[in-house]
């Protein structure tokens, strides 16, 4: 449209007036605004031409005394809308890959490019389209989500070169490569802000420095200028400043750099946190995608905009990308193959619903598994401890859910083996080595190095049955139930663009078809959501696609937590009931026992996904209440079906352990991650633990 949004800070309870030129000469007051509060009043005028130069300066007035900006200039991007969305993205099946982790191709322990080239008959044999690199630009940790040089490449993982055979023997194999783009912040050891820190005037603009109308939190870091900038996940990560047009003039030029590469589409880290102002965060990605689109319109953007149980905030970014993540269906899928009969096919109707307000061709990208999130198999039982026997069922559900419903599904690397890990373990124990071999200790496995550091793992152990060797030649592994489910999505395309149908099941199964009514073709899908073998009638003879079993009798005995996958131009079952699925609520009651070291006086909360973990200043964090020395409790009450992750943090509301100057002023004070599942049946959980620690990132 024609409207500008002007951004600025100054006292509160001012007036405010704005004055346009199109000459820089003639000056004209064109919008007034009194009792402004630039931190809830909003500042927007319309009637601007696109591609038109506007100069402008804001007067401000407090009691008779008026203050001029500088006479600033504006041109009114003509940005396109409408954002191609690439016909392959909507039919592929995406790997996530961290690099370091996946196989190593020259003898270091750590995983490489070239790694990744000896893997793709590997990829091909699974299944896969398309892969995502995780961040492989050089960095300081070992994750690399701290980028140091948006041009450069991880030593540990080989050169520019080996990145381009790899990119070069992917397209030759028919399998796509996007990248991880971490463009909310830079390390604090990129050049740029090290020029900031200098104050230099043109690398000054392009982080986020706090101004006297800023109230600071634990978000604020203490440069060694003295200045404080922002850091929204922790301090050597320096926010990047959107606001700023040569700022974003040179982010698309590193962009361009990996799209004259080869590089097929990105991912976007941290794309919901770029600005506090929505609107800044939903324009620069307007004006990205509308970049990207313009020099290739076949490149993929898919964005993390990470609200748990919210899909109406996910909504608006895709009218400003290609594609977004589906948190809110990954935690419906991972009740329901915790047992939860809810009706998944109505939430993504309404989700559908939502997102055709911003855009009617839109990708759903959906997901089991990411390095942010506990493996399935643990996520599933609740816990990481080494398990004696996987709940195998329950995640060949989530698999079975997964890989019917409609949307592009991610798979995240190990998972299709079962790995496990990442409750209540930091976050590089999500993120070990993938086990292609019984034995660890074999050629080409990689240990969680980082050139001469090497870290600790938690989860990965020989002959424990969770390796592709192990695993390969057995028919009921969970590797081979994957690779069946992504041949029979291929096989029926349309699974990935058509939305499902529900039909009447007996209790405690859910069932549904996927129709593709151009050429007549339906699949029909049941599953068992209980922990009993249960009946379903059948009207005629059908076959089951995922074990290629023949149904003759007309009962069918679905073993606990069981999918079948039938093809057929009609309904095969009996002509059950269509009944109303009614979720009830619970309550979760949780009892804290603090350590002994506990100052009595501190403040004890309880940071989770659904108060999106503090970082919303809209939404209250819950405080425990004390009951006695050392005790605390407090109860939650929600739908069944709903995923809580929690920690217990004490002293401050802060997630992250560092203060404005970097330093840790009250001490350890973080317990380990806990999961809940609310059932039907109100729970206690009772937390206790010997002794609070920090987070370190890089550890």
């Amino acid at each position: 449209n024609n409207e500008v949004k002007f951004l600025f800070k100054t006292e509160k309870d001012v007036t405010v007036k704005l004055y346009i030129s199109d000459d820089n000469k003639t000056f004209h007051l064109v919008k007034k605004e009194e009792n402004f509060d630039y931190e809830k009043d909003s500042f927007k005028f319309e009637d601007f031409q696109n591609d038109k130069l506007y100069y402008y300066f804001i007067e401000i007035e407090k009691n008779n005394e008026k203050i001029n900006s500088d006479i600033n200039t504006l041109t009114k991007l003509n940005i396109n809308l409408d954002v191609n969305k690439p016909d392959w993205a909507k039919k592929s099946i995406f790997y996530e890959i961290f690099v370091r982790s996946f196989y190593d191709s020259d003898g270091d322990r750590i995983g490489d490019f070239n790694g990744i080239i000896e893997k793709i008959p590997y990829l091909k044999e699974l299944g896969i389209d398309a892969i995502w690199l995780m961040p492989f630009n050089k960095s300081d940790t070992y994750h690399g989500y701290d980028v140091i040089d948006y041009r450069d490449v991880e030593k540990d993982y080989g050169t520019l070169e080996d990145l381009k055979n790899l990119i070069k023997s992917c397209k030759e194999n028919n399998i796509k490569v996007i990248m991880d783009l971490v463009l909310n912040h830079t390390s604090t050891k990129h050049k740029w802000f090290l020029e900031a820190v200098d104050n230099n005037e043109k690398y000054k603009n392009y982080y986020v420095w706090e101004t006297k109308y800023d109230v600071k939190d634990d978000k604020w870091y203490k440069s060694r200028n003295g200045e404080y900038y922002y850091g929204f996940y922790e301090e050597k990560m320096a926010d990047l400043n959107y606001r700023n047009p040569k700022l974003r003039s040179e982010i698309k030029k590193e962009t361009k750099f990996w799209i004259d590469l080869g590089i097929d589409g990105f991912r976007l880290d941290g794309s919901d946190n770029i600005d506090l102002d929505s609107d800044v965060t939903y324009g620069w990605w307007q004006e990205f995608s509308s970049y990207v689109e313009s020099i290739n319109p076949e490149l993929f953007i898919v964005g993390e905009n990470n609200f748990p149980g919210n899909y109406e905030k996910i909504a608006p970014f895709f009218g400003v990308m290609q594609s977004s993540f589906n948190f809110y269906l990954y935690d419906k899928i991972i009740s329901m193959a915790k047992g939860i009969n809810s009706d998944i096919i109505d939430d993504l109707r309404k989700m559908h619903i939502k997102y055709s307000e911003y855009a009617l061709d839109y990708i759903d990208s959906t997901f089991m598994g990411n390095h942010d999130k506990a493996r399935l198999v643990s996520t599933i039982k609740g816990n990481s401890e080494k398990p004696d026997n996987i709940d195998i069922a329950k995640t060949k559900l989530a698999y079975s859910i997964l890989f019917t419903l409609t949307g592009t599904p991610f798979l995240y690397y190990g998972d299709e083996l079962g790995q496990y890990g990442g409750i209540g373990q930091n976050d590089i124990n999500k993120r070990e080595p993938f086990k292609w071999y019984s034995d660890i200790n074999e050629n080409g496995m990689t240990t969680l190095k980082k050139r001469k550091m090497e870290y600790i793992t938690k989860n990965t152990y020989s002959y424990d049955g969770i390796s592709l060797e192990e695993q390969i030649d057995n028919d009921e592994s969970i590797y081979n139930y994957v690779k069946k489910l992504i041949k029979i999505r291929k096989e029926n395309s349309f699974l990935f663009t058509k939305l499902g149908k529900r039909i009447g099941t007996p209790k405690n199964i859910y069932g549904y078809f996927v129709e593709d009514e151009e050429n007549n073709d339906k699949i029909y899908i049941i599953h068992n959501l209980s922990d009993e073998n249960t009946d379903i009638s059948l009207g005629k003879q059908v076959k089951n696609l995922i074990t290629d079993e023949i149904y003759k009798k007309k009962i069918v005995s679905l073993k606990p937590y069981e999918t079948i996958i039938i093809k057929s131009n009609d309904n095969p079952f009996y002509p059950y009931k269509l009944e109303n699925i009614v979720l009830e609520k619970s309550t979760l009651k949780i009892i804290f026992k603090a350590p002994e070291d506990t100052p009595k006086d501190d403040i004890i909360y309880l940071p989770s996904n659904i108060n999106e973990w503090g970082n919303n200043s809209d939404i209250e964090v819950d405080t425990l209440k004390k009951t006695s020395d050392g005790m605390y409790e407090i109860s939650i009450t929600m739908e069944e079906g709903t995923n809580i992750e929690f920690k217990i943090v004490r002293g401050t509301n802060g997630i992250r352990d560092w203060n404005k100057d970097g330093l840790d002023e009250t001490g350890a004070r973080i317990s380990t991650n806990y999961m809940y599942t609310f059932s039907k049946k109100d729970y206690i959980f009772n937390v206790e633990f010997h002794g609070w620690y920090d987070i370190d990132l890089d550890k």
